[in-house]
């Protein structure tokens, strides 16, 4: 019974190699409808000797297999070489991406005990039109350093038979109190039918601004259509600022402490850390890396050794790149505990004893005094 396991195991090993040896390429083709267009596509399985082939897909009645041959020396990798034929109509009325899959076996895989076989699939992609107009568009505002170029950004794809003329669009930038800046205009272009992802820049100069909180009020016009976006955005200075920190330590201990930070710069800050200073007092917390306008929490360990129980001012740098930011504020130093009885077994333990300590004095005087009164 074992020897049979371990044979089906090592089958199944070899089945999974087996099956995993063979690939196919390319893994995808995309194509943009046109009525009665014709293409043909060459598609390779990677390290196979023989396969089966057949079409699937909404598409697949356009489309005949016209050779299966050895992969020619030219494209520089053994197995089978697959040539599929394409003719599609005038008109297909299914609009969006419609499919034909080429979907290849390699034969006589997983005929042995384990049966296992793969089945790779190359899809061709039919982008078909919808009818009149059709168009997304995406806006963009992203984050800035000070003195740098905003390039606000409409990416727009027209998915429709219509070619569509004098499109553009519009960006309003407002300030951090939402007071109005500028306006801004793309170039008004041709966006043709089935053009995709096609960009639309309206670049703003941020020189003069201070670093803050900016928003932007965006546009974009084609065919009477509108589409419109509130985005946010920030204009970054090279700062990090100090968010809050631990105000209160423990009396002759050591106690964890924390200085909580936040990022003003556009740009990862590496070696960033903290330095506390109180008294003759110092600590430093490990370095981190800062993300993008990151909040983050630096953590170390305050030795209140040799302090006096009271409020004591403090500097807290930190410290980033080749630079420092320096805050002061105020850590107190906590009285020691006052602990209960319950809380101190010794004073317990000594209070006891001395209790019984005078119980029994008493004990022995009473005695004593009883014993004289007897003999006299």
């Amino acid at each position: 019974m074992l020897r049979k396991v371990l044979l089906f195991v090592f089958a199944l090993i070899i089945g999974l190699q087996t099956a995993n040896a063979i690939f196919i390429s390319p893994g995808k083709y995309h194509v943009q409808f046109e009525p009665n267009m014709e293409g043909d596509f060459n598609i390779i399985v990677g390290d196979a000797t023989d396969v089966d082939v057949e079409l699937s897909g909404a598409l697949s009645k356009y489309a005949t297999i016209t050779k299966i041959i050895d992969a020619p020396p030219e494209f520089k990798m053994s197995g089978k070489l697959i040539m599929v034929h394409m003719k599609l109509p005038s008109f297909i009325d299914t609009p969006g991406k419609n499919e034909i899959d080429v979907r290849a076996r390699e034969k006589g895989n997983g005929q042995g005990a384990v049966g296992t076989q793969i089945e790779l699939i190359c899809p061709i992609y039919i982008h078909v039109p919808y009818p009149g107009v059709y168009v997304t568009v995406d806006f963009n505002a992203p984050n800035v350093n000070e003195n740098e170029t905003v390039s606000f950004q409409f990416k727009a794809s027209n998915f429709g038979w219509d070619n569509l003329t004098g499109v553009h669009g519009e960006v309003s930038v407002l300030g951090p109190n939402k007071e109005f800046i500028k306006n801004i205009n793309t170039k008004t272009e041709r966006l043709g039918s089935r053009e995709e992802n096609k960009n639309f820049d309206a670049p703003w100069e941020s020189k003069g601004y201070r670093a803050g909180d900016y928003s932007a009020t965006a546009k974009f016009y084609y065919n009477e259509n509108i589409t419109a976006w509130n985005r946010t955005f920030k204009i970054g200075n090279l700062e990090i600022f100090l968010t809050n920190y631990s105000r209160q330590v423990k009396y002759q201990a050591i106690s964890p402490f924390f200085v909580k930070v936040r990022s003003g710069w556009n740009l990862k800050l590496n070696n960033v850390y903290a330095i506390v200073e109180l008294q003759n007092k110092k600590m430093q917390t490990p370095s981190v890396s800062l993300e993008p306008w990151q909040d983050l929490e630096l953590s170390g360990f305050f030795d209140s050794t040799g302090l006096s129980p009271g409020k004591y001012p403090a500097k807290i740098t930190i410290h980033y790149e080749d630079y420092t930011s320096t805050k002061d504020g105020t850590i107190e130093v906590l009285p020691q505990e006052k602990k209960s009885l319950l809380e101190e077994p010794t004073t317990i333990y000594a209070g006891i004893i001395g209790m019984l300590l005078l119980v029994l004095i008493t004990l022995v005087i009473i005695f004593l005094v009883t014993r004289r009164k007897q003999q006299t």
